[in-house]
């Protein structure tokens, strides 16, 4: 007693799919042939004529649960075939799935209908693999080559990265910065709040401003709260490349054509596009700016602008160098070993600097997990809850 097999997709008996989309095709059996047709080609499968005629190579082709889809020319599986084992009696006498859509109704005939689908079956998957050489034609290797670059491209920067400090790691708070800042500036290293051990060459106005904004401070301390944008009651987000100088951690997430950096400082998100064109163009000017991103090997070349200065009030960095809307920024992000980021970047601001200068950060990898922090959420909430007790509701637009 030989078992007889049968092959159902949504809800269709015979083991053909019926797709959707707008590429969707329908599928019909006409004078004993079963045929496939799609709103842009037609063919039929048969004996004698196995190879479908002319198809659309743009249009999503569906058999048996396969997809010849409009992404990349390629085979990929979309539903699979529900499969059931029936006796000689035509009944169904085991099934992968419970749901029954076509294999439960009854197969009457006998030997030779079962080897008239499992033809059909053989022709159908012979018609698909007939498709596969189209993915290969030299206008689809053209255009696989003319991609651009992605963030695939270069190395993996993905993870949370940190500031290389026990004291930080333990409690990234102003105090704890402050003090590893001390440490930095002592042994000569790159303090935690600044991008280089030396003073950038400043013009005029912008030199008076940073001298007479750190009158009393130490060298290591972050530069004087009363007139800083992001301290109660302005609460404006760091920016960049101010950010880069904040004791709290980032995460790094690579997608196509992205490079997302995550900031547990403020809860910003900064945004690189690699995929070679210019977005935001016209746009007002941000915290963040607009990056745009290559790759240079294994170094990723990022060059930032559309930088909010908020009339020269914002800062650089947390010691408080000031800045124009003109500044653009060009980064150089590499990994060094496994478990270390290096960022050098290079500064050019005419308006507020005599030259272009340059600066480095350095991060090590943390198995650690992001959260969100802002700098007056404490005060916030305050605010509201006394606000909305009171019956004094202070919001507006």
């Amino acid at each position: 007693m030989s078992p007889r097999f049968c092959a159902a997709a949504r809800k269709n008996r015979d083991g053909w799919s019926r797709g959707r989309g707008r590429a969707a095709g329908t599928v019909s059996r006409t004078d004993g042939k079963p045929r496939f047709q799609t709103p842009n080609s037609r063919f039929q499968i048969s004996k004698t004529n196995p190879k479908p005629i002319a198809p659309n190579p743009k249009t999503a082709i569906r058999l048996g649960g396969w997809s010849l889809g409009e992404f990349g020319n390629s085979f990929v599986r979309r539903n699979r075939p529900k499969t059931c084992l029936r006796n000689h009696n035509s009944e169904v006498i085991s099934e992968n799935r419970r749901e029954d859509a076509g294999c439960g109704s009854t197969w009457k005939g006998g030997l030779s209908e079962m080897r008239n689908h499992w033809k059909i079956s053989i022709l159908a998957a012979a018609a698909a693999l007939a498709l596969v050489p189209m993915a290969f034609t030299p206008m689809a290797l053209a255009q696989t080559q003319s991609a651009p670059r992605g963030a695939s491209a270069g190395p993996d920067f993905s993870g949370v990265w940190s500031l290389d400090d026990a004291g930080i790691a333990t409690s990234p708070s102003p105090f704890a910065a402050s003090e590893a800042s001390g440490r930095d500036v002592a042994a000569g290293r790159i303090p935690v709040f600044g991008f280089s051990t030396e003073e950038p060459p400043m013009q005029p106005w912008a030199a008076e401003k940073y001298r007479g904004s750190r009158q009393g401070m130490a060298a290591h301390e972050a530069g004087p709260d009363e007139d800083d944008p992001i301290m109660y009651p302005y609460c404006i987000a760091h920016g960049f490349p101010r950010i880069y100088t904040s004791p709290f951690a980032f995460e790094i997430v690579q997608v196509p054509n992205r490079v997302y950096l995550i900031f547990e400082a403020g809860s910003q998100t900064r945004r690189i596009f690699l995929d070679g064109r210019k977005h935001l163009e016209g746009w007002s000017r941000t915290t963040l700016g607009v990056s745009h991103g290559r790759w240079d090997g294994d170094t990723l070349v990022v060059e930032t602008d559309n930088l909010l200065s908020m009339d020269r009030f914002s800062r650089l960095d947390s010691f408080g160098h000031p800045f124009n809307d003109a500044l653009r920024v060009t980064e150089r992000i590499r990994r060094p070993n496994r478990d270390a980021l290096q960022i050098d970047f290079l500064f050019d601001d005419p308006g507020a600097y005599t030259k272009p200068w340059p600066g480095r950060k350095l991060f090590v990898r943390k198995d650690w997990e992001i959260t969100e922090s802002r700098t007056c959420d404490d005060h916030q909430l305050e605010d509201f809850l006394r606000d909305m007790r009171n019956g004094k509701p202070a919001g507006r637009p």
